[in-house]
């Protein structure tokens, strides 16, 4: 019987996946103090690229420099870092996997020690909020 895990994988958005296996989205924090994707950060992909899986997710991948996830993660809000960003997508896909960006939603889980700006609901006059949406932390519990 052949391992379902090696066998190839339609998705229904007409992409085929080489096999089952993912290398799921990480916080790296190895972008350069511009935010941009750095060699190093490319060979890491590089070298999860000759892996064998079929997905690699990228890093989370900010879009307000603002309101960080973390320190030294990639930030997509202009134009630079575009070549740096093409060379990582590149880096990923070396190994014939599929390269998808993974964005991180800041509202839960930016905190005060990795924004520039002091976090508070629009709505709030609070300046005790850690997050700038009203998210319960608590899980259900």
């Amino acid at each position: 019987m052949t391992n379902p895990l090696v066998q190839p994988l339609a998705l229904p958005c007409g992409v085929t996946l080489a096999n089952r296996l993912c290398k799921a989205a990480m916080s790296e924090g190895m972008a350069d103090v511009n935010n941009n994707a750095t060699p190093r950060l490319e060979a890491l992909y590089r070298r999860w690229a000759v892996s064998d899986a079929g997905l690699l997710f990228s890093g989370n991948i900010q879009v307000d420099p603002d309101h960080l996830e973390r320190p030294l993660n990639i930030v997509v809000h202009d134009e630079s870092g575009q070549e740096q960003l093409a060379r990582l997508a590149a880096a990923g896909r070396s190994g014939g996997a599929q390269f998808w960006p993974s964005s991180a939603i800041p509202a839960a889980r930016s905190t005060q020690l990795s924004t520039r700006r002091r976090l508070r609901p629009r709505w709030s006059n609070s300046t005790s909020c850690a997050a700038p949406a009203s998210i319960s932390r608590n899980h259900g519990r």
